[in-house]
């Protein structure tokens, strides 16, 4: 656990150095890995222990780990959001009863039919809708396979931070990926290896 509060800590004092605002930090592994949801969620705490809103956004659909971290069903996420016609925000944040984190899930539909709802122009209004509610937006990631899915991140975020668990993925993979978001100017705030154990 002092690894994860070390890797915390880490991200919060990159995050001070940003100049102009700081809400929404995306982070990135190259190989999926409960390290990064681990951090997210703990960072959370962090922010709602200091009375700040803050809000989760998951979008590693077809995975559910912050869901159950939150203990939350994923009934209606951002996949089902983004391919229907509402517009209304009502049933997609979840509350953490008793604080101050939200939480939307990835959704119901499949990962393979939602690839294209990322660059979607909804995407870009749900993002202004958040940053105007929420003082930070943690948003999770699947394993970095392509550039595509994070074109369109890298546009909303005023971070990104990349977690990987060590053992988990070669140096190599590594360096390509950060080589790849500094070309697309991803907002790199930095690189956490987390130690197991």
């Amino acid at each position: 656990m002092n690894n994860i509060k070390k890797a915390i800590r880490q991200i919060h004092a990159a995050m001070a150095t940003l100049s102009g605002d700081d809400k929404v930090v995306t982070f990135v592994s190259t190989a999926d890995s409960i390290a990064q949801q681990t951090i997210i969620a703990n960072m959370a705490m962090m922010y709602e222990a200091a009375q700040e809103r803050v809000l989760v956004l998951d979008i590693d659909f077809g995975n559910k780990r912050l869901q159950k971290a939150f203990k939350l069903k994923n009934e209606f996420g951002l996949s089902d959001y983004l391919d229907g016609g509402s517009s209304k925000m009502d049933n997609l944040v979840n509350s953490i009863p008793g604080k101050k984190i939200d939480v939307i899930t990835p959704g119901t539909l499949k990962p393979e039919n939602v690839k294209y709802l990322i660059g979607d122009p909804k995407f870009d209004v749900l993002m202004k809708q958040l940053t105007g509610k929420y003082d930070h937006v943690l948003i999770n990631t699947p394993a970095f396979k392509k550039i595509d899915l994070l074109d369109s991140l890298i546009q909303v975020s005023d971070g990104m931070v990349m977690i990987e668990q060590a053992g988990s993925v070669n140096k190599r993979d590594i360096r390509n990926t950060i080589k790849l978001l500094r070309q697309h100017s991803a907002p790199l705030l930095g690189y956490i290896n987390i130690e197991k154990g």
